[in-house]
């Protein structure tokens, strides 16, 4: 069998099985991000998706695809998520093609195996955001770039201009990944274009053109936002202004470590600590394993900190979602010019990264193996909590929460179309016990802190109360709460 015919069975059991973990996470329960978008978004009308940014879960080019599925296949998470599943799919084969355009064929298939088996990238390819819409983008626009700044043609630069304003419209994020984009290609073509100065100065008139475009398509596909609600709104998705000085330090030291963790997320911690010096290995040795003079991941790191730096930012984990298969590609470059400099060959390289795909994907069918993301409170039993709610609150009763978050339970009650009285939720100092009203809590059984969040949160006096246990979840206990009998 030849090398080529190696590398393409390879490749597509590497996406095959990539296909096959998304897959098996597809149904999972609603995770506290998804279930407020569907609740303040996707049920709304596209009016309101497309000129409402009060809350940064809009993604609004992903929230219009996943409304339009919602009608077409119904009120199912399998249904809804499918736009943000098929990016995430489609992100192996394109990272296994941007290494090979950029690197070799071992590169390639070591990209696709670690984007296959990414715990951050399986967890966000089956939770309706747009984060895997965004990477899938991105590495788009990189391909696009290498190939324009060889191959001008104004087919290309419309589509580059078209592809970048649909990233912004998807998560403004993207703001950290475009730039580097445009400093990689700006900076490519000055210097592998030296001798051709009419050729150097029409591309680089071409690119200016093309992100100008880009940039005014993005403005008036935000237009209705920015008409009702500015410009700010905007620019805090993925960040926040901070003016501790001492924190946003902490993204040049603390931060870069945390990312890391992030993107290693569901691997072993030896593989973590083989493979985290290997993106050095890659940029030092470039020049011995790539074409391109430039590497992707200098002008991609340099806008991000400039950006940063300028708007005074300190970005949360998820803002780096999209830069995993940029990383993980780096990393796959000085793997193979490590592999090179042992004279391992294809063959033996492609077996290696089938298996390391296997093994490493095994653990990963267990949902707890996945990225943590923040919403490590939503609960694995939501649906049968909401359920079990619509059988027993009656008009009147009261529900109290010591929760970390509402919406995967409201959405559950709005899928099973359980009658609002079990909405009807306490206020903080209103919890009134009639004789013929319940009160039912939401506490986490296994923090000891859950009796002081309903002291607090309600006012409650625990020790004038009974807790009768009627149903127990891995992270939340659904308790009746009755009044003790005064002591004599």
């Amino acid at each position: 069998m030849s090398n080529r015919a190696i590398y393409i069975t390879t490749l597509l059991l590497i996406v095959l099985i990539g296909f096959g973990l998304r897959l098996h996470h597809l149904d999972r329960t609603m995770k506290t991000d998804e279930a407020t978008n569907y609740l303040n978004f996707m049920t709304q009308p596209v009016s309101f998706i497309i000129s409402d940014y009060s809350d940064a879960n809009n993604h609004v080019l992903h929230t219009l695809l996943s409304k339009a599925l919602l009608h077409i296949g119904g009120n199912e998470p399998m249904v809804f998520r499918l736009p943000a599943f098929i990016a995430g799919v489609l992100l192996i084969p394109a990272t296994a093609l941007l290494a090979l355009r950029v690197y070799n064929q071992p590169a390639s298939l070591l990209a696709a195996s670690l984007v296959a088996v990414s715990g951050a990238l399986i967890d966000f390819s089956v939770n309706n955001r747009g984060y895997t819409m965004v990477a899938l983008m991105i590495l788009a626009l990189f391909l696009l770039a290498h190939h324009l700044k060889q191959h001008d043609n104004w087919r290309g630069w419309t589509a580059f201009a078209v592809l970048s304003a649909l990233g912004f419209y998807t998560v403004p994020l993207m703001i950290y990944a475009m730039g580097g984009i445009a400093l990689w290609l700006v900076i490519s073509i000055w210097v592998e274009n030296k001798a051709e100065h009419r050729q150097r100065r029409r591309l680089l008139r071409n690119c200016i053109g093309a992100l100008a475009a880009g940039g005014a398509l993005t403005f008036l596909l935000y237009s209705p936002i920015l008409a009702d609600e500015g410009f700010n709104v905007i620019t805090g998705e993925g960040g926040y202004a901070d003016t501790n000085t001492t924190t946003w330090l902490g993204m040049f030291t603390r931060t870069p470590y945390r990312n890391l963790r992030f993107f290693y997320q569901g691997l072993p911690a030896v593989f973590k600590f083989a493979t985290f010096l290997l993106p050095v290995v890659a940029t030092v040795m470039h020049w011995r394993i790539s074409k391109d003079r430039v590497p992707l991941i200098v002008p991609t790191l340099l806008w991000v900190y400039v950006v940063l730096i300028a708007l005074w930012l300190t970005p949360g984990r998820r803002t780096w979602v999209t830069f995993i298969p940029l990383y993980f590609l780096t990393v796959a470059a000085g793997a193979s010019w490590l592999l090179r400099w042992m004279k391992v060959k294809l063959p033996l390289i492609a077996v290696g990264a089938l298996l390391l795909t296997l093994v490493l994907g095994l653990r990963l069918l267990d949902d707890g193996n996945l990225a943590e993301n923040g919403q490590l409170n939503d609960s694995d039993d939501v649906e049968q909590v909401a359920l079990e709610l619509g059988e027993l609150v009656q008009e009147g009763d009261q529900v109290l929460y010591a929760a970390y978050s509402y919406s995967p339970l409201y959405y559950y009650l709005d899928r099973h179309n359980i009658p609002n009285r079990v909405l009807l939720t306490a206020e903080p100092g209103e919890v009134h016990f009639g004789a013929d009203t319940h009160v039912y809590a939401f506490v986490y059984p296994l923090r000891e802190t859950s009796n002081e969040l309903l002291r607090d949160r309600f006012n409650l006096d625990l020790a004038a109360l009974q807790l009768n246990s009627i149903a127990f979840y891995k992270m939340w206990e659904l308790v009746e709460i009755v009044p003790t009998e005064p002591s004599a």
